[in-house]
């Protein structure tokens, strides 16, 4: 139950701490409302977990404020505890984040609304932010002999120096050289740059593939660095930053 996330000081009345305590804690403020945080990580969440945290909240109005939630997704469950604050009272959101739902890997973003009668800010906007891992932990040693293995031929990228408003391109090629099926679960390009999707996403062993990346200089000067996380089903590395580093001159064209 989400109800069992809440522990007996986060529901503690007015009078409880005082006001310096209250505001370094709850250092967040959005209209009257004060927040502990306002984005969740879910820290270790695998696949096939069900993730629980909270956000902490504090009434810093002097009417009863009241909430509801709007434009959950539907891998996520949340509740108001309680559904209504008191002047100076403390509550929380439970959250559970079903990750298996979501169906992604690495890092994915959700957000939902938390919804009062607050006159200054009445939405408030709750991030999501968890990084999902595959769990490898269930794997047999028999498995783990004869896993994938993700190997690049090079993890960085240097353009070197080009002009204002060219794009720059670069492949980045890479080969399965495990046992087993290669599996990338998931390319994410930082801003600014553009990775497409591997000309194969699955790949036996000994099979290669690439990922192509466009980092568009337009609007940009000076030292530059990019990156591309992909992610596989590899144990030994579920994770690869591949790294695109530069320098961008202003031409006087």
């Amino acid at each position: 139950m989400l109800a069992g996330l809440i522990s007996t000081a986060a529901m503690s009345q007015p009078g409880a701490k005082s006001d310096d305590d209250i505001k370094r804690f709850y250092h967040i403020k959005q209209g009257n409302l004060r927040f502990h945080a306002t984005r969740v990580h879910f820290r270790g969440i695998t696949s096939d977990m069900v993730g629980k945290d909270t956000i902490r909240m504090y009434n810093d109005w002097e009417k009863e404020m009241t909430f509801s939630l709007k434009r959950v997704p539907d891998h996520v469950n949340a509740q108001v505890i309680p559904e209504s604050l008191q002047p100076g009272q403390e509550g929380v959101v439970a959250i559970e984040y079903d990750a298996a739902a979501k169906g992604e890997y690495g890092p994915v973003f959700d957000n939902f609304v938390l919804v009062t009668n607050d006159t200054l800010v009445p939405e408030k906007r709750i991030i999501l932010s968890p990084d999902i891992q595959e769990d490898f932990g269930a794997w047999t040693e028999e498995q783990l002999a004869n896993a994938p293995k993700l190997v690049f031929e090079n993890e960085n990228f240097n353009f070197d120096t080009v002009a204002q408003r060219s794009k720059v391109k670069h492949s980045f090629v890479f080969t399965n050289d495990g046992k087993s099926e290669l599996i990338i679960r998931k390319t994410k390009s930082s801003c600014g740059c553009t990775a497409t999707n591997p000309e194969k996403t699955h790949l036996q062993p000994g099979e290669s593939s690439q990922i192509d990346i466009v980092f568009n200089t337009a609007g940009r000067k000076g030292k530059q660095h990019k990156s591309v996380t992909v992610i596989a089903n590899d144990p030994e590395k579920p994770k690869t930053i591949l790294h695109i580093n530069g320098v961008i001159a202003i031409t006087n064209e």
